[in-house]
């Protein structure tokens, strides 16, 4: 099979949380759905269903568990197998395009004998949950499909349309020469003959009636049809707008989830460093400034020996204390806070001063 590759198989997981066969739990659910609600299962129940869920690399089978059980606690199908394939795919001009799933067998019936009947909004709901979970980002909701529809039927209606005009065309046409008929020959219609003919007219008035009715109808249809394919792009456009300001709502909140996390981590090292609300402020501000003192763990003052100020600096590690003289200076200073992981000396990490021979 071109579509699997043998050598990425190791990377595919799964987990059982049943002991027994499928066959087994089928077995099962119709003793449970005959004990509790004193009724057969139907014979066109689906009792065990298969999904499948599209996944990203890095997706693990405890990743799915998590799905499986939100799953199980919002619509109440239990989950009895569950498998993730990560070797599979197709080759393109010569580049493998992998096609990561997972299939997922989940119990439609309760341990009460009840169905647990998944519509259609369900579905579309666990796709939402599972892009949360998983990470990944929600599909659309699609009306092309729909439109299509319409759009044929419109295309049908208007075919029959275009037909009765042509029946009504050639019975005008017709009517128009046996009207003809009638005023060159009327003389000659008497009796019985003329009677035929009489009828013949009216059959023929009957007839283009009844096609202006069906033209009526069919114009309404067709006029409908046109309102619902209105109806239905306005409301494709409306759901894709709430989809985009959704995505930015989201953006928005995990950039300040982001900004929260920098600015608790910043707090938490400048209270261990002993800054002041206007110093962590500041260095937020400017990335880089110099402070007079500082305090080790214990709370007790920290200060260069030359008396000038410490310069302290942030960036993606976090707070950083640093020299601005020579090792011979500043060793009165280093002494006292040597044995201190918040600090670095002269940009050399404290717990990595003694590996590199800096030491008295």
């Amino acid at each position: 099979m071109d579509y699997v590759r043998k050598d990425l198989s190791h990377l595919n997981e799964s987990f059982m949380y049943i002991d027994h066969s499928l066959q087994k739990e089928l077995s099962n659910i119709k003793k449970e759905v005959k004990l509790k609600t004193d009724r057969k299962l139907q014979k066109n129940a689906v009792a065990i269903k298969e999904g499948v869920l599209v996944i990203k690399e890095d997706t693990s089978i405890e990743d799915i568990k998590k799905f499986c059980l939100r799953c199980q606690e919002l619509y109440g199908i239990i989950p009895l197998q569950a498998y993730t394939h990560k070797d599979e795919g197709h080759w393109k001009e010569g580049k493998w395009i992998p096609n990561y799933h997972a299939h997922i067998i989940f119990r439609m019936y309760t341990t009460e004998g009840k169905n647990a009947r998944i519509k259609d909004i369900h579905c579309s709901e666990m796709q939402t949950i599972a892009a949360e979970i998983l990470g990944m980002e929600r599909g659309k909701s699609s009306t092309k499909k729909h439109l299509s529809s319409l759009q044929y039927k419109i295309e049908k209606e208007t075919e029959k349309l275009e037909q009765i005009e042509r029946d009504i065309e050639g019975r005008t046409m017709v009517k128009e020469r046996l009207e003809g008929a009638k005023q060159g020959i009327s003389d000659l219609f008497t009796g019985k003959a003329r009677q035929k003919y009489i009828e013949a007219e009216k059959r023929a008035e009957k007839a283009e009636k009844q096609a202006q009715e069906s033209i009526s109808r069919a114009k309404y249809v067709v006029e409908q049809a046109a309102v619902m394919i209105e109806s239905e792009k306005a409301r494709a456009d409306r759901i894709e707008k709430e989809w985009i300001q959704h995505s930015e709502e989201i953006k928005e909140i995990e950039t300040f989830r982001a900004e929260q996390k920098a600015m608790r981590s910043l707090l938490v090292d400048a209270a261990d460093m002993g800054l002041t609300a206007a110093q962590t402020l500041r260095l937020s501000n400017e990335k880089q400034i110099q402070v007079e003192n500082l305090l080790d763990k214990a709370g007790n003052k920290i200060s260069r020996a030359d008396g000038q100020p410490i310069r302290i600096k942030l960036d993606k590690d976090g707070i950083k204390a640093w020299f601005v003289c020579t090792w011979e200076k500043a060793w009165t200073w280093v002494r006292e806070v040597v044995n201190n992981p918040h600090f670095l000396t002269n940009g050399i990490p404290n717990d990595k001063r003694h590996s590199k021979g800096i030491s008295r």
